[in-house]
């Protein structure tokens, strides 16, 4: 959350529209993405390396931003196949808005990617069992789960347990 409101809250009030306001912006981002790499906020994995993967977009994005600020005119930069007139301004602005369009699709769904095959979709019940055991008064229905042998459900409210008998469970007359 004090991310969201130093970015988006607090950054709106910062030289608006200027190269500083910008700047102000890298530095943030850059704290919270080496936060978000440190601390690891996420019980996922997968989570966590898709955090730090938007934190890096997001950091490329204001970077780019800040290309777009300066005068490009002097400067030697690629220029794209289509809709560009000759001049090194727009070689400039059109070659950094396919960086941007880039940045902002393919880094997310490779760090999600890379997530997912280095993690898996799993989730760490280990976690939720020292959460329970630090806050107290939550009560965590996993905490007493023997995970050395399977076990299969038991009912307790007395129904049937043959699901192929075809009939409606039925409770017990005790």
């Amino acid at each position: 959350m004090l991310r969201k409101v130093s970015i988006t809250g607090i950054l709106m009030f910062v030289s608006p529209g200027s190269l500083f306001q910008l700047v102000v912006g890298i530095i943030l981002c850059i704290g919270f993405g080496f936060s978000a790499a440190w601390f690891q906020p996420y019980v996922s994995g997968t989570a966590n390396i898709f955090k730090v993967g938007t934190e890096v977009t997001l950091l490329v994005t204001l970077v780019l931003a800040v290309m777009l600020k300066i005068d490009l005119s002097t400067e030697t930069m690629p220029c794209v196949p289509w809709g560009d007139d000759e001049s090194a301004s727009a070689c400039g602005t059109s070659f950094i808005g396919v960086v941007m369009f880039l940045t902002n699709t393919v880094v997310p769904g490779v760090t999600m990617a890379m997530g997912v095959f280095t993690e898996g979709l799993t989730y760490n019940i280990e976690f939720l069992e020292d959460m329970s055991e630090e806050v107290g008064e939550t009560e965590n229905p996993l905490r007493n789960l023997d995970r050395s042998e399977s076990k299969e459900f038991e009912l307790t409210d007395g129904e049937s347990d043959d699901p192929t008998d075809g009939s409606p469970p039925t409770k017990s007359t005790e």
